[in-house]
């Protein structure tokens, strides 16, 4: 054997090349917008409760505000109203007079 020859080497294998510039951002843009579909995501997921409450909300304020009866269908102001004393006297008629 010559002195010129290596010895074998005891180690981890040789890596090769390193992926080119263009390799290498196309890799970190990726991964940037995998994280960012993953944050999207939960971020839906803890806005999914809020929507049920605003739904719950709407449906009180549509039964409970909006639920009025019909302009035709409320009752008359009654045309001519009295004030009774304890002893059940007249004291006043008020009239209701119509513009």
């Amino acid at each position: 054997m010559s002195s010129s020859s290596r010895p074998p080497r005891s180690g981890p294998a040789p890596r090769g090349r390193r992926p080119s510039r263009e390799v290498d951002i196309a890799l970190h843009a990726g991964l940037i917008a995998a994280i960012a579909v993953v944050i999207g995501a939960l971020l839906s997921v803890l806005a999914v409760p809020a929507a049920f409450a605003a739904t719950g909300l709407l449906d009180a304020v549509r039964t409970q505000v909006l639920d009025v009866e019909d302009i035709g269908e409320a009752a008359l102001t009654p045309r001519n109203s009295f004030i009774h004393a304890t002893d059940g006297s007249v004291i006043a008629e008020l009239t209701f007079e119509e513009a």
